[in-house]
C-alpha cells in the first residue's frame, strides 16, 4: 500500500512555481520540501529553491541547465518531464489549497511512519514504558509544532505595512515636551 500523496498536485504546485516566478519567495516559507513524495517532484521543488536562492530568477532553461550540471537530468527521464508540468493549464488562485493538500499528505505519512515504528518497539520487552511515551509525545508534538498553520503574506504587503509604520513612527512626537522649543527641537521632546 502507497504511502498517502497526490503526485497531480505536487507538478501542479511545480507548474504554477515556474510560470509564477515572483511567489516563488513566499511560497518558500509555507512549503516544506519534505511535503513532496514523488522523488521526481521532490528533486524539481529543491531545484527551484537552490536556483531562486542563488540567482533570484528561476527560468525553465536555467532549471534545465542547472539539472544537468549536477546529473539530475536523466533521474527525471529527460526534460521532457518538465515540458509536460509546464504544459499543464494550472490555476494560481488555488495555490494555498493545493500547498494545504500537500501539508496534509505529509503528516498522514509522518504519522503512519510513527504509527509503525510504535507497534514496532511495543513488541519489546526491555522498553521503559513511560520514557517511551513521553518520546511518542514529543514527536508528535514536533510534527504539530513544525506545521502550524502560517499566514501567507506576500512580500509586498509585508513591506506595504513597514512602510506604513515608518510613516506613522515620522509624523508621532515620541519624546516628551520640556516646554522650551529649542530643547524640544533638538532633542525630539
Amino acid at each position: 500500500m502507497k504511502l498517502p500523496h497526490n503526485s497531480k498536485i505536487e507538478k501542479i504546485v511545480i507548474a504554477i512555481l515556474l510560470l509564477n516566478k515572483k511567489i516563488i519567495l513566499d511560497v518558500m516559507y509555507i512549503l516544506h520540501t519534505n511535503y513532496f513524495y514523488n522523488l521526481k517532484n521532490k528533486l524539481l521543488y529543491k531545484s527551484i529553491k537552490k536556483i531562486y536562492l542563488k540567482y533570484k530568477k528561476v527560468e525553465i532553461l536555467t532549471l534545465i541547465d542547472y539539472l544537468n550540471v549536477n546529473n539530475k537530468i536523466d533521474f527525471l527521464g529527460g526534460k521532457k518531464y518538465i515540458i509536460k508540468i509546464i504544459n499543464k493549464i494550472v490555476d494560481s488562485s488555488y495555490l494555498k489549497h493545493y500547498i494545504n493538500i500537500l501539508k496534509k499528505k505529509y503528516i498522514l505519512r509522518e504519522l503512519i511512519k510513527m504509527s509503525n515504528s510504535i507497534i514496532k518497539d511495543s513488541y519489546k520487552d526491555d522498553i521503559e514504558i513511560l520514557t517511551y511515551l513521553y518520546t511518542i509525545e514529543k514527536k508528535i508534538f514536533s510534527l504539530l509544532k513544525n506545521n502550524q498553520e502560517k499566514n501567507f503574506y506576500s512580500i509586498k504587503e509585508i513591506l506595504n505595512k513597514i512602510e506604513n509604520k515608518i510613516i506613522l513612527n515620522k509624523t508621532c512626537n515620541k519624546g516628551i515636551l520640556s516646554g522650551f522649543k529649542q530643547l524640544d527641537a533638538i532633542t525630539n521632546g
